[in-house]
């Protein structure tokens, strides 16, 4: 490890520039992905000597060992880190760094289902508690009309920087009323920073279609400078939605911006917060943008919008508390 220790970005690690999120705790083995160059037959402890699979790059891993596994990628598709079977996160503190430009959309060290692979429901099962993700783009095209997401997260205490949670990356899959680019479950103190989910180049075309999904308690987590995208084909489409029972004490949007890219589909609302969810939903600065009418569909006491925002109807708004919605 070289430079300045207190800027990430200035890190190398093995030689390699390590950009897109915060500083590494580097106790444990790294290893490294190169799906170009790479070979799995390696012991992948060096650039040189990278693993070709991330499968196989996690399963050299020890969990509570802060092992971080490098994600290389080479600016093109050719490049991606290609799976052929659900991913599992499943080993507590260890941490996956994409090394490629730290653009906020569409990173290019990136998870994606090889062609001609079966694809499942769920491509990412994040159990483990502890880790840090940075830098990673992870895209779902998940092409049966069912139930899907990218990343199912029950993990906790995770940090999340500069990553692109992508579901809904094929017509079919996005079109079923259930599917997400994110589910949260559960005990969580998850935080996200500076990240983006969903996408707005397939269109999501049923009602209550949410890019996050979240349930059975989801307790303190934070959204913090995201971006929540959508391109909605149904006026029922959701940003968000809180069914009963979904939150314990609350949830966090800080300075998030929720955007639907359609200028031909007005959403009804940006999310369904019921006032049985059991917590609160906070959304502090940020706002709606595109065709949104309204945050929530009638004032209830679970919202609180705060600070300085766009309102669904394009009104800004500058109160310091407003306790509910802005219909």
């Amino acid at each position: 490890m070289s430079g300045n220790p207190s800027a990430f970005s200035a890190l190398t690690v093995g030689g390699v520039p390590i950009t897109g999120g915060a500083q590494m705790p580097l106790t444990g083995q790294a290893y490294f992905v190169d799906y170009v160059n790479g070979a799995d037959g390696n012991n992948g402890k060096s650039v040189r000597k990278a693993f070709k699979t991330i499968a196989q790059a996690y399963s050299v891993c020890t969990a509570g060992k802060n092992d971080t596994v490098y994600l290389i990628g080479d600016g093109a598709s050719t490049g991606f880190a290609y799976i052929t079977a659900q991913l599992v996160w499943a080993k507590n503190a260890t941490h996956l760094i994409g090394v490629c430009a730290p653009s906020r959309v569409a990173n290019r060290a990136k998870i994606e289902w090889a062609s001609g692979s079966t694809r499942v429901a769920t491509m990412i099962d994040f159990t483990a508690n502890g880790c840090i993700w940075s830098n990673v783009h992870v895209f779902h095209d998940f092409p049966t009309g069912s139930a899907n997401t990218a990343i199912a997260m029950t993990g906790q205490r995770n940090y999340f920087s500069n990553c692109h949670i992508a579901g809904g990356g094929h017509i079919t899959g996005a079109a079923h009323a259930s599917s997400s680019s994110m589910t949260v479950t559960g005990d969580g103190e998850n935080t996200w920073e500076d990240c983006t989910f969903g996408v707005d180049t397939i269109t999501s075309g049923a009602g209550a279609n949410a890019v996050l999904q979240f349930a059975s308690t989801a307790v303190r987590h934070q959204f913090i400078r995201c971006r929540i995208t959508k391109y909605a084909g149904a006026t029922g489409a959701l940003f968000c939605n809180f069914p009963t029972g979904s939150v314990d004490r609350y949830i966090i949007f800080e300075d998030c911006l929720f955007i639907n890219s359609n200028l031909n589909f007005t959403m009804t609302v940006a999310m369904v917060v019921t006032n049985t969810i059991g917590g609160y939903v906070l959304i502090q600065g940020g706002g709606l943008f595109g065709l949104v009418t309204n945050w929530v569909a009638a004032d209830n006491t679970k919202l609180y919008l705060c600070g300085y925002m766009n309102a669904g109807s394009g009104n800004l708004n500058t109160g310091i508390a407003h306790t509910h919605d802005e219909s």
